[in-house]
């Protein structure tokens, strides 16, 4: 659905006729929004009309037990071989039981490693892509804007691999600023260094939800912010 707010026009996902939504029509009628049709709705995966099933919804009794659900991606992870059939038995049964199915050219069963939402889970813990980060190693040095843009968008999403990656990445994103571009040797350091840093990133462990978690908070009149340990 499309949506006015102050007379500027804003894309918005409204699930009309199935299942949860990202944001509801009664919140946009409550706000007095003027609404019209999408011309190209996203169309939400996993969705069967008439009766509300919803991926998540459907296996929330499984949910950071053993099940991680993405829209229409499950991943099903085990502690031995064993147990992960136990789990997809589970998993597919209450798939079938609400009339939903799995494309099978797209999943992966009983593997030790794959890709998920950008990253590489495996039993030894989180990696970066090799594909990504190939991408990144080989990235030209940029020549505008728009080439600084797409170079720190790309390596800003594996940036939990790389410490101080702020203040690494600073003179890249100092170089635009005004959207003038400014390349200067501390900029062209800043990315050499990225490349590296993320050519050698290392495995991040997985949690243990045995263990206690400490949240660290900080906040401004601005913002708040926090560190999970």
């Amino acid at each position: 659905m499309r949506c006015t707010v102050k007379q500027k026009i804003y894309d918005v996902i409204i699930d009309s006729e199935s299942s949860e939504n990202i944001i509801s029509r009664c919140m946009a009628e409550k706000l007095g929004l003027k609404m019209e049709k999408h011309p190209a709705p996203y169309k939400i995966g996993w969705i069967r009309k008439g009766n509300n099933v919803q991926v998540d919804e459907v296996l929330k009794t499984f949910i950071y037990k053993f099940v991680v659900v993405y829209f229409d991606d499950i991943l099903i992870y085990s502690q031995s071989e064993t147990t992960h059939l136990d789990h997809l038995k589970e998993v597919l049964t209450v798939l079938l039981e609400n009339k939903l199915y799995i494309n099978l050219k797209k999943y992966n069963f009983m593997t030790s490693s794959l890709v998920f939402l950008g990253f590489v889970i495996s039993s030894e813990g989180i990696h970066v892509d090799e594909e990504k980060v190939r991408a990144i190693r080989e990235w030209p040095t940029p020549k505008t804007v728009s080439e600084v843009r797409s170079f720190h968008g790309l390596a800003t999403f594996y940036k939990i691999f790389v410490r101080n990656f702020s203040s690494i990445v600073a003179p890249i994103t100092e170089c635009i600023k005004k959207g003038k571009f400014n390349w200067g040797v501390e900029a062209d350091h800043s990315f050499a260094l990225i490349k590296e840093k993320l050519s050698t990133a290392p495995v991040l462990a997985l949690l243990e939800f045995q263990k206690v978690f400490e949240v660290n908070c900080d906040a401004s009149i601005l913002g708040i912010g926090g560190v999970l340990s």
